[in-house]
């Protein structure tokens, strides 16, 4: 709904994502003047709640990127806000955008950024949203030297502790979020609060997630920063009326904003998903199967696994314990510095020179000249991090709970599809998008915690369909 008359918009864009399904989008504000096609594309999502989806470009989710253009796209939101909250200037302000734009000089800008980070003004308090935006939060918290805290919201159901705040996000595939606060930093510290998320539609999550935190501890400011604003007039509202409710302030800032209005002709669209199903009887749609193109592929060769532990790098671990949707425990312990406990500046500073030894170690080791890194559901920024020190022709993206239709169409984004069960949680599908076949020499999928061979074997059974020579797991604990 478009209430506002005065408004301007930018630019107006029309994707036909499949037949029957189409998304104009107006764009009101471009502060950077980042194209469209450098930020997402589109796909269908298997969810009847929201079938559109927003496939970033910049994240390393579901796409594979250079390693260095998530980090800079943190980068580009923390100097946002600076100019936004605290009208301070950043010096790589340029460099940053041009790289996020041209996609060149990524690695020498990122080099820039670390030697241009700032103490900011006030303590800060930094919240990312799992699974999607851990990483980006995390590259947003980490701009700041010092004086700063990092905390990321999850899907695991952790024994040994109560979460601080769950709130829900009604229109994903995993709805439930907790936050573990085990440091008592959003408790006792009343300073703005940044939220940090790669898209906002209806704003309905933010919205529970700000109601939840101030019952848990009052303060007067928050900041949401995200690379994609969406809300229309009626969700503009919603937060002023919840800013009148609480006696707070909520500034949100993005890498682009505007409108949308997504245009459905049910007919077309169950006859396209039956469509996609009369050709792969093994895909049913209800049972959130998917088209495996990849699947079909034959080949003779078995490629070459390697297990890799990188605990002698010493990061800092928590003995906690999580238990499964089937009831089972995983005693295998936790990295600390991964923000899903939370993590101060100081802190961080320290764990990152052992990440780049980790990367200068894998640098080392890899034999070949295309590289593909993946990180596993919400743990992304580390495995990210080590990615961007093993050298040139690296490429990163993650595992994901979320599932995607995958169409080998022009201008569609998700064109091939792994589905299997994750080892973090068996009883939860996992998905792995756009693995071309025979392309990479080597692959490095990382984990944060010890499986045994039974239960990562539904994953490796699928990753060998890629013809990838050698599958490095690599455990970070």
């Amino acid at each position: 709904m478009k209430t506002n008359l005065l408004q301007t918009f930018l630019q107006k864009k029309k994707f036909e994502i499949v037949n029957g399904l189409t998304i104009d989008i107006d764009v009101s504000k471009n502060p950077y003047n980042i194209p469209i096609e450098n930020l997402f594309s589109m796909a269908m999502r298997i969810n009847t709640k929201r079938r559109f989806l927003f496939v970033s470009s910049v994240l390393g989710k579901h796409l594979a990127v250079d390693p260095f253009i998530p980090m800079l796209t943190g980068t580009a939101l923390a100097i946002r806000f600076l100019k936004k909250i605290y009208n301070i200037e950043s010096l790589v302000e340029k460099d940053v955008i041009e790289a996020l734009k041209t996609g060149q000089n990524l690695k020498e800008t990122y080099k820039k950024v670390i030697s241009s980070r700032i103490v900011p003004p006030e303590k800060l308090i930094f919240v990312g949203f799992a699974e999607t935006a851990t990483a980006l939060g995390h590259s947003m918290f980490e701009f700041f030297s010092d004086n700063s805290f990092y905390i990321h919201t999850t899907r695991e159901n952790i024994q040994d502790i109560n979460p601080s705040i769950s709130f829900e996000e009604e229109h994903s595939h995993a709805t439930s979020h907790r936050l573990y606060d085990c440091s008592d930093v959003l408790k006792s510290s009343k300073g703005s609060v940044i939220i940090v998320d790669d898209e906002i539609t209806t704003g309905k999550t933010l919205y529970n997630i700000i109601s939840s935190m101030d019952k848990y501890s009052k303060r007067k400011k928050y900041i949401i920063a995200s690379i994609l604003d969406w809300r229309s007039e009626e969700s503009k509202k919603l937060f002023y009326h919840l800013e009148k409710k609480l006696g707070i302030e909520i500034t949100f800032i993005s890498l682009l904003s505007g409108e949308f209005s997504v245009n459905e002709d049910l007919y077309a669209i169950n006859a396209f998903i039956d469509e996609i199903n009369l050709k792969n009887p093994d895909a049913k749609s209800d049972s959130n199967d998917i088209n495996h193109s990849i699947n079909k592929v034959n080949f003779i060769d078995e490629p070459e696994i390697i297990k890799l532990s990188l605990k002698d790098f010493k990061l800092d671990t928590l003995n906690y314990t999580s238990t499964h949707s089937y009831e089972e425990n995983n005693n295998s312990c936790y990295l600390s510095s991964t923000g899903r406990f939370g993590i101060a500046s100081s802190l961080w500073n320290d764990t990152e020179e052992k990440i780049k030894k980790a990367g200068g170690y894998l640098k080392s080791i890899r034999k070949g000249k295309r590289i593909l890194c993946l990180g596993t559901e919400e743990f992304m920024h580390i495995p990210m991090k080590i990615a961007s020190y093993m050298g040139d022709g690296v490429k990163f993206h993650s595992t994901t709970r979320s599932p995607i239709y995958p169409i080998n169409k022009e201008n569609y984004a998700i064109k091939s599809a792994i589905k299997f069960k994750s080892p973090n949680e068996v009883g939860v599908p996992n998905y792995i998008y756009n693995i071309p076949v025979n392309y990479y020499d080597e692959l490095y999928i990382f984990f944060e915690r010890n499986f045994d061979d039974k239960t990562l074997e539904p994953l490796l059974t699928k990753l060998k369909l890629t013809k990838i020579p050698r599958i490095y797991v690599v455990n970070l604990v």
